[in-house]
């Protein structure tokens, strides 16, 4: 593989990049291997407003909204489509979730940003490799 890149001459050359991560984050005590995404530019904007404009101390609320958005399957489409699924999730592990929630955080680069304060009371972990 050549370590040269490929110059971008044209929008079309951007835009056709993959540019959104999956990450394969194994969780021991679901015995399961689960998947979190990137969001694009667009879904990450709707999701920090979301966030931003919950009430302080409105942790749990923040969680299912990371969470909603990012947990998908391989291939990247989303996991959790309903609210119904959405409100499942208080009925999991909260530390296992707020393990998945740092992870999600973190991918989409928001650890020092506000919106991580208001999820996690101030910047959001490194997180381990596995949950």
């Amino acid at each position: 593989m050549s370590d040269v890149l490929a110059s971008a001459e044209t929008a079309e050359d951007i835009f056709a990049a993959d540019d959104i991560e999956i990450l394969a984050i194994p969780v021991p005590k679901w015995k399961r291997t689960v998947h979190i995404r990137q969001l694009s530019a667009a879904e990450g904007i709707e999701l920090s407003k979301k966030l931003t404009a919950l009430p302080e101390g409105q942790k749990t609320e923040a969680m299912r909204l990371v969470l909603g958005a990012c947990l998908c399957t391989t291939a990247g489409a989303p996991l959790l489509t309903t609210d119904e699924q959405r409100a499942k999730l208080y009925d999991r592990s909260a530390a296992v979730l707020a393990d998945l929630q740092d992870a999600a955080m973190k991918l989409q680069g928001w650890q020092n940003e506000s919106a991580a304060k208001n999820v996690s009371g101030g910047t959001a972990p490194a997180v381990s490799p596995t949950v």
